[in-house]
């Protein structure tokens, strides 16, 4: 369930950044965290 919430977030930020035309670091920075989280969680379960 924790993936699918930082999908969610991830793609929203990356659609508001795209439609507003403004790419804020910190935005690009939680994108990456919630596609870091998700990694780290599948890795983990994996082992």
């Amino acid at each position: 369930m924790n993936w699918i919430i930082a999908i969610t977030v991830a793609v929203l930020y990356l659609m508001i950044s795209v439609i507003s035309h403004k790419w804020e670091i910190t935005w690009v920075v939680w994108i990456v965290y919630c596609f870091y989280q998700i990694l780290c969680k599948h890795i983990y379960k994996k082992y």
